[in-house]
């Protein structure tokens, strides 16, 4: 969740500038999604719900994507609602009587588009919950990627015991840095630790940023790796352990004790158009099993 910045028209338009892609966490939705129709409202109970199942995440309504398929879950432009249409009181209800059991601590959010005082992009920020909501047709969804798929029994069953198991997760995002030259876009990594389940007394998250030009790394330029795996990229490997408990709910930001700085220009932005990894990760926990993953180009996430 991005909770120190405003919803506005200008971080609206920064996705599609940015060319922000759909992820697990992030999904577009153009205006047709939302209509005053039974089946467009188990849509809506069935894309809230899912990514309140899964790790959380935000829904913004009034974003079209491109329909090229090499472009694929890449948002092109705005196309507001008229909120005399559909308002948000209407969303918020929608959301309410049709989901079993209410996520707690969702937001809806109306941005104002334009000069036409009617027209609106609804973005809802939906927490990770800890329990398992059912949409209006009976089913348990969650997301995936770019894609809903339904839950299977053991995955209800591990939604549930969020909050007794053991359920520490990290997210990697980026902020640009404004201060730097607007010729060569510069971008701070942000790296945070999130606990979703009980009190933990000591994680570790060892991952490896790995990328094709130079990067500092607390203010130190990262070395050329020469390994077969990693030939001709610059890579730094990162260890963060624990200082103190992780309570339930906590999140920490440890962005400025690990502070990594990247460039970004049209020749490295399109040698990463295959969404090439940048970021592999192992996160470790106490009476958790080992989560890891990677984190391509094109999925982190602006905070």
């Amino acid at each position: 969740m991005s909770k120190n910045l405003v919803w506005d028209e200008a971080r609206i338009k920064s996705y599609i500038t940015n060319s922000i892609q759909e992820n697990s966490k992030l999904e577009y939705k153009g205006p047709e999604a939302l209509q005053i129709t039974d089946v467009k409202k188990k849509e809506i109970s069935k894309d809230v719900s899912s990514i309140a199942n899964a790790a959380g995440g935000i829904i913004i309504y009034g974003i079209e994507e491109f329909s090229d398929k090499s472009k694929e879950h890449l948002p092109e432009r705005i196309s507001p609602l008229n909120r005399c249409d559909i308002s948000r009181e209407w969303l918020d209800q929608v959301i309410s009587t049709n989901i079993n059991r209410p996520i707690k601590d969702l937001i809806i959010y109306p941005i104002d588009i334009g000069t036409n005082k009617n027209d609106v992009v609804y973005v809802i920020e939906i927490p990770q919950s800890t329990t398992a909501h059912q949409a209006k047709d009976g089913r348990y969804y969650r997301r995936r990627n770019t894609t809903t798929q339904i839950l299977e029994h053991y995955e209800i069953i591990d939604i549930l015991n969020r909050t007794i198991n053991p359920d520490v997760n990290v997210e990697f995002g980026w902020k640009y840095d404004t201060t730097k030259s607007a010729q060569l876009h510069t971008y701070n990594l942000i790296i945070k630790i999130i606990n979703a389940g009980p009190l933990v007394e000591h994680f570790q998250l060892d991952f490896i940023f790995h990328y094709c030009v130079e990067f500092s790394y607390n203010n130190r330029v990262s070395k050329l790796k020469t390994s077969s795996k990693y030939q001709g990229e610059f890579v730094e490997h990162v260890i963060i352990n624990s200082e103190n408990v992780l309570f339930p709910k906590q999140e920490i930001d440890f962005t400025n004790e690990h502070r990594i700085s990247y460039k970004v220009d049209n020749h490295i932005y399109h040698n990463y158009e295959d969404n090439s990894p940048i970021i592999s990760w192992i996160l470790y926990a106490d009476q958790m099993e080992p989560k890891k993953g990677i984190v391509e180009f094109q999925e982190l996430n602006n905070f």
